[in-house]
């Protein structure tokens, strides 16, 4: 865990200790009070995430299925622990969670889809019928009786997010609404299903770093050349490889099947314009990576992105790439710096992409020493990154010298 994480997650503890301190020093102050009523919501609202997903992960087992991965939170990650079968990882903020819960295509997956996916929100259900029954059986007014109530409410509050909530987000769906559309809608199709479960195994694998992996997977799955979402991770696959011409084909494939309309598997909305951005930041990030020289395209590419999608990371990195190269260098030097603190927590492989970016960076501004430093920790993160890079840097020097 990076030190700033450590530091947003013992911000809990410190906050229960404090207002504890404080309730027993001004024990009549509604001040202190609301301080630690919101100190321990905080905490019961991860320790009731985390039983939500454990729920899901231990039923996905019981009925016959995998979880290859669990996230607790979102935004950056925090921590990451390689399990036997299953990746944990802790994110940023503990507001939500998700369990890749799979099922082989040769199994019926309907009913086992519908229990995993029930499960969760009849953890907090029981968690919360739990907790007020305790609450109801301490004496009122004392601490037990504030803590079981609070929990309770958490609990309740998960259930009814998951089964008749909406997610804010785009691509994710509530257990509830997929629910539903496994028992009415025509997503419960054997084929669909199948798709699904195609998906989350290349993502699983791309969650592990494992590009071979996804290559071989994707490739070996029917009509893959007509899924978005299996050709965008194919192409993750090469890129992870340095074989970014294959990565610039499959995601201009992949940008093709959406416009065109041809794979229908991503709903109208803001899944499928979310999607359309990342690929049109990847396929900037592809032909600089690749040498182009067209800025004015792989700029316009870059700006619609950044006005969509602007919180991502990858996409201020591939901003602050087309700066170093075409515009302003300084500006992009200290954006790449950015988005550097925000990969020290992510993979070898993005790192070692930014110090290669950065490296061209501070040579074109004449900062040899710093360029020199960028290339052995390039070099350091990722040296098959770097050997894909530093042709390409030289090519650039000397095309900047016979200028």
């Amino acid at each position: 865990m990076t030190r700033k994480g450590r530091r947003f997650w013992l911000l809990y503890p410190l906050l229960i200790v404090g207002s504890e301190w404080l309730i027993r020093w001004q024990p009549d102050s509604i001040l202190w009070f609301l301080l630690l009523a919101v100190a321990w919501y905080s905490v019961m609202t991860v320790m009731a995430v985390i039983a939500h997903e454990l729920a899901h992960f231990t039923v996905a087992l019981l009925v016959g299925g995998q979880c290859p991965a669990v996230i607790i939170g979102e935004g950056k990650p925090l921590w990451t622990l390689q399990g036997r079968n299953t990746l944990w990882q802790f994110c940023t903020s503990p507001t939500l969670g998700l369990a890749y819960c799979l099922f082989p295509p040769d199994k019926r997956q309907r009913w086992r889809l519908v229990a995993t996916l029930a499960a969760g929100g009849l953890m907090n259900l029981c968690l919360a019928m739990l907790a007020l029954a305790l609450a109801y059986s301490a004496p009122s007014g004392s601490q037990w009786n504030f803590y079981c109530m609070l929990f309770g409410v958490v609990n309740s509050l998960l259930f009814f997010l998951a089964l008749f909530g909406s997610i804010k987000r785009p691509g994710l769906v509530s257990d509830g609404r997929r629910i539903w559309a496994l028992l009415f809608a025509r997503t419960s199709d054997q084929v669909e299903q199948n798709y699904s479960y195609h998906v989350g195994m290349a993502y699983v694998l791309f969650l592990r770093a494992q590009p071979q992996a996804i290559i071989d997977y994707v490739q070996s799955c029917p009509d893959f050349e007509r899924s978005i979402l299996l050709c965008q991770l194919l192409g993750y696959g090469y890129s992870s490889n340095c074989q970014y011409a294959e990565f610039l084909y499959w995601q201009k494939h992949a940008l093709r099947l959406l416009q065109s309309g041809e794979d229908a598997s991503l709903p109208e909305g803001d899944q499928r314009q979310f999607v359309r951005y990342v690929l049109e930041n990847n396929i900037a990030y592809g032909e600089l990576s690749l040498g182009y020289e067209d800025g004015d395209s792989i700029r316009e590419l870059v700006a619609s992105a950044m006005a969509q999608i602007g919180w991502e990371t990858a996409v201020r990195a591939t901003q602050a790439a087309v700066d170093i190269r075409f515009g302003d260098t300084d500006r992009g030097l200290q954006s790449m710096l950015a988005s550097l603190a925000d990969y020290q927590h992510g993979s070898a492989h993005n790192r070692a992409i930014c110090y290669s970016f950065l490296c061209e960076a501070y040579q074109k501004l004449q900062r040899l020493p710093e360029a020199v430093a960028a290339m052995e920790k390039a070099t350091a993160c990722d040296a098959k990154v770097w050997a894909y890079f530093q042709p390409l840097l030289m090519a650039q020097s000397e095309n900047a010298a016979t200028d």
